[in-house]
């Protein structure tokens, strides 16, 4: 009985593994993919905004009568402009190899901000004594991208709080004044099937507690190994 018991974890072990070598093979597809598309949106379409907005100041500099018609479509270009980088600088990880990960965190948190849509904030107590590893930093982040991306399309809040706290064990909770929703095995389907999956590879278990008309809350520990 012990030796089945015994080839049975074994077993399972192995299997473990292996699912999360597949897991990470398919992070690593996504996270080269994103990189590449970040790419081609700030070569090919950052420039041709640049170029479109060239045009619309020449235009100006001739006809000086056109700028009051052409300063509002002048000023969308060019703000449009800035989001594209700002949005292809956060789908990429390279930025994250040099950038403390709450930094890249805010940068998202005020391009979101300049929308209007909801107001967000982050809490983050003792800051300086966080340490993350580089995949640490890369999952981290696409987890907050995650639960912000499904915020801002599905809650309908107004509020969208952060609190980051105990740099020991680090904790990350998101919360949202949304609509909420009832959780069952359909609710919880593709985006926080890939957050968990994601959060495993790194060791963190992510909790999800939702109600409708409640908001949303999504909590982010690290295991104690």
């Amino acid at each position: 009985m012990a030796k089945v018991k015994k080839y049975n974890q074994i077993l399972f072990d192995k299997q473990l593994e292996h699912q999360k070598a597949v897991s990470k093979a398919v992070l690593e597809t996504q996270e080269e993919t994103l990189n590449n598309i970040a790419l081609d949106l700030h070569d090919d379409t950052g420039q041709r905004l640049t170029y479109l907005n060239l045009q619309l100041e020449q235009i100006k500099l001739q006809q000086p009568e056109l700028t009051a018609i052409i300063q509002p479509v002048s000023t969308t270009v060019n703000d449009l402009a800035i989001n594209l980088r700002d949005l292809s600088h956060s789908m990429t990880s390279n930025s994250l190899i040099k950038t403390p990960l709450f930094k890249v965190i805010e940068k998202e948190i005020a391009r979101v901000n300049r929308l209007g849509v909801v107001v967000c904030s982050i809490d983050i107590s003792n800051r300086e004594d966080f340490y993350f590893s580089l995949d640490e930093k890369i999952i981290l982040y696409r987890i907050f991208q995650e639960v912000l991306n499904n915020m801002l399309k599905h809650s309908r809040a107004g509020q969208f709080t952060i609190n980051v706290s105990n740099p020991e064990q680090p904790s990350f909770s998101f919360i949202d004044n949304g609509k909420g929703f009832e959780i069952n095995n359909e609710s919880l389907t593709n985006g926080f099937t890939n957050m968990k999956l994601r959060s495993e590879l790194i060791g963190y278990e992510l909790q999800v507690k939702s109600q409708e008309q409640k908001g949303t809350h999504i909590q982010l520990v690290k295991e104690i190994a």
